[in-house]
Formats: structure tokens, C-alpha cells, sequence
């Protein structure tokens, strides 16, 4: 805690209008996200922010309000809401019909192969992580998230750091998200492994990367990876 007293203020002083229209990439500031506790209630709230991400997607002329990027942005990925695609699970049954009607058979596809690796990034997180960017003197330069969910780290850069954004998401429903809130960063939508980014290439490399023990084949690294350092060699 002593040091990240030593970085600068990561978020602005003031509350921007909720209602205010998004001319550009979002940024979070200082505002809060409405992110449930629990499981059933992370569903809910993932299942109802579908149709308006839909409404964004057929209309892209269409400018986000902020109000409605900080519901996009409280998606909190198909990790922690795994039971609605487990069938047996008859206590979710109401909800698992709910969300079918919802998604596409490539988002539902994608949705499932996803469980294991989509999980949400509080802010405070990836704010203490700018933080420290700041501190160290990083001012711009060609910006990675490996594993960028809906865009977290990239809502929580600071407003005086023009960044080149890179980001890299399988999930077709986090990846729309992030597509809708950032048209500016460039979206690749596989797997940071299918990708054919260059050793080099990047300033920084920033992500929250989904730990677990499941073996990654990376031709671009002689040997197998855990999931979660896949993501730094690479990069």
C-alpha cells in the first residue's frame, strides 16, 4: 500500500454526466460499476445488457451514451456464470432458456468455450496497474492487452496517456463490447497463441491474465504453457 501511495492519481476529480454521450474511446474515471455479488445475479445482469449491446451493434452510427457503456462495461464475463450452460443444472434452467433466446449460436458457442478463461477485472486493479505505468514515465506508446475481456484496462488508462491500443479477444460477446466502447483499438478476436504478433512490437504489455492449468501450445515458444503465461513470453 506504501507504494502505490507513491503514484500519481489515477482517476479525475470529478463525476462526468452519467447521461453524457461518449464522442470517443470510454474511459471510467471516477465512476463506479454496478457489478452483482452473486452468481445468479451477475447472470441476470449479463443477460440483460445483451439487447443493448444488440441495439449498438445493428446501429454502429449510433454514439454510446455513458450511461449505457458503464451497464456494457459491468459485463462480467461467462467464468463466474458457468451453471448456465450446464444442462443437468435444472436450478438454472429459467435462465439458460433466457439467455439462448439471446445469443447467436456463435456467441452461445463461443460463450461456453470461454468459461474457463472470462472472468471480471475490478477496476481498482487495472487502475493501480496505470498507476504505476505513470510512475514509472510511461507517457504513450503501442499498448497490448492479451486478454482484454470487455476492455478494462483500456477504460481505466489515463486520460493524458495517448496509448496505440492493441487488444486480443476470443469471447464474441466481450469482444463486441469492447469494439462498441473502443473503435479506435485495434481488435484482434482470437486467441493470443492464433495471432501473428511480432516479438517487439509492442511498448507495454498490460493485462489480468485467466490463470489456470490448462496446457496452451504456442508454436512461437518451444514448450507447452499454462494458460496464464501464455501471455507474457509472447508479448
Amino acid at each position: 500500500m506504501q507504494m502505490l501511495d507513491m503514484f500519481a492519481p489515477a482517476v479525475p476529480k470529478h463525476e462526468p454526466d452519467d447521461n453524457a454521450r461518449q464522442p470517443d474511446d470510454f474511459k471510467l474515471g471516477a465512476s463506479r460499476l454496478s457489478v452483482p455479488s452473486s452468481a445468479v445475479q451477475k447472470a441476470i445482469a449479463n443477460i440483460q445488457c445483451l439487447p443493448l449491446l444488440r441495439g449498438y451493434l445493428d446501429d454502429p452510427s449510433k454514439t454510446v451514451s455513458r450511461k449505457d457503456a458503464l451497464e456494457l462495461m459491468a459485463f462480467s464475463g461467462w467464468g463466474s456464470v458457468w451453471r448456465l450452460f450446464d444442462p443437468p443444472d435444472d436450478d438454472w434452467a429459467v435462465l439458460r432458456k433466457s439467455l439462448a433466446s439471446k445469443l447467436s449460436d456463435d456467441q452461445a458457442r463461443s460463450a461456453q468455450a470461454s468459461i474457463t478463461t472470462s472472468y471480471f477485472t475490478p477496476p481498482f486493479i487495472a487502475r493501480a496497474m496505470h498507476d504505476a505505468l505513470h510512475w514509472l514515465g510511461v507517457r504513450s506508446g503501442r499498448f497490448l492487452d492479451p486478454a482484454a475481456g470487455t476492455g478494462m484496462f483500456l477504460a481505466t488508462a489515463l486520460p493524458d496517456v495517448p496509448f496505440d491500443v492493441t487488444a486480443v479477444e476470443p469471447d464474441v460477446t466481450s469482444a463486441d463490447i469492447l469494439q462498441v466502447l473502443f473503435p479506435r483499438a485495434t481488435l484482434l478476436r482470437h486467441k493470443l497463441q492464433d495471432t501473428a504478433l511480432r516479438d517487439g512490437t509492442f511498448d507495454v504489455a498490460m493485462t489480468n491474465a485467466p490463470f489456470g492449468q490448462r496446457p496452451v501450445n504456442d508454436g512461437s515458444i518451444p514448450k507447452l504453457l499454462l494458460t496464464g503465461d501464455t501471455k507474457c513470453p509472447q508479448t
